[in-house]
């Protein structure tokens, strides 16, 4: 139709690229350290209790990885071959981040239960190729991936969502194209655990009242919980009031995790609910009624 852009998006996923298979290398993994396994991990699957400081998990890991890494070549070669390139935005993202042995663990938030919020969980790789209008560069800005679609809506088509729409993300668009950092608010939330990091402080809450404070300034690897600081609890405020006030606006009252009793442990089972709160099969994983929690 005359007057009107065409737009057609291919969306192309690496379903469960974890998962490790039989492989042999001379890699000695000396960037991963093997740290001690995390006491809470004993509330989860046997992941950690499998691959903590296993170097076939390692193999296997990163050899998913690279075949990944490869396919991905593949995609990019084709689009130069086919000469639209230049015409084409390419956004590699993922949906979360993965302990190989950091904090003594082997997986992500799930990998220990009351689940975690550490930044090894929680970061993703996200690149743009747009080749001649994207020049190549590193950017240390806080985005989330709720951020994407306003962003690929803005940048394609100059389109945004109407104010009446309830929606979280917002379009970073300009700081890509302008190079320039932002550090707004990010927010992680994984059933009753939530997050918020503003500049160089996090803090994450749980219902069952496990609460930590990292100032990853001055402790990027996130192994002192600073809540009892007296330096960080007017920080504190601050994070929990704007926690609660963006997680009023975002969440579903009947839906929120926060309501639910989500132990991570969904993916192993199939799971309905509807807005009426019947199930199907239990939310609740039993063997953790058996344990007290206490945060460290």
């Amino acid at each position: 139709m005359e007057g009107l852009m065409m737009c057609l998006i291919l969306q192309l996923y690496f379903i469960v690229s974890h998962v490790y298979v039989l492989v042999d290398s001379n890699c000695n993994f000396s960037f991963l350290p093997q740290e001690q396994m995390n006491r809470y991990a004993n509330y989860t699957g046997g992941l950690t209790r499998e691959c903590l400081g296993n170097r076939q998990c390692l193999l296997g890991y990163y050899a998913a990885v690279t075949a990944m890494d490869n396919n991905i070549g593949r995609l990019l070669s084709t689009l130069d071959q086919l000469n639209i390139a230049h015409e084409t935005l390419v956004v590699f993202a993922s949906d979360h981040g993965f302990n190989a042995g950091q904090h003594g663990l082997w997986g992500k938030g799930n990998a220990v239960y009351p689940l975690n919020m550490f930044d090894t969980s929680l970061k993703i790789p996200l690149i743009f190729r747009h080749l001649g209008v994207l020049e190549s560069h590193v950017q240390q800005s806080n985005v989330q991936v709720i951020d994407i679609a306003p962003t690929l809506l803005d940048y394609v088509a100059n389109l945004t969502f109407p104010k009446k729409i309830n929606i979280a993300g917002r379009s970073f668009k300009d700081t890509i194209l302008q190079k320039t950092n932002v550090q707004s608010p990010v927010y992680g939330e994984y059933g009753q655990t939530r997050s918020i990091r503003m500049n160089d402080t996090k803090l994450v809450t749980r219902l069952t009242g496990q609460t930590e404070v990292f100032d990853l300034s001055k402790d990027p690897k996130e192994s002192k919980n600073a809540v009892n600081d007296p330096a960080y609890w007017a920080k504190r405020t601050v994070l929990e009031n704007n926690m609660r006030e963006w997680f009023s606006f975002v969440e579903d009252p009947m839906l929120s995790g926060w309501s639910l009793p989500v132990t991570g442990t969904g993916q192993l089972e199939s799971i309905v609910y509807n807005r009426t709160g019947h199930t199907t099969k239990p939310l609740f994983n039993p063997v953790y009624n058996n344990h007290e929690i206490t945060s460290s």
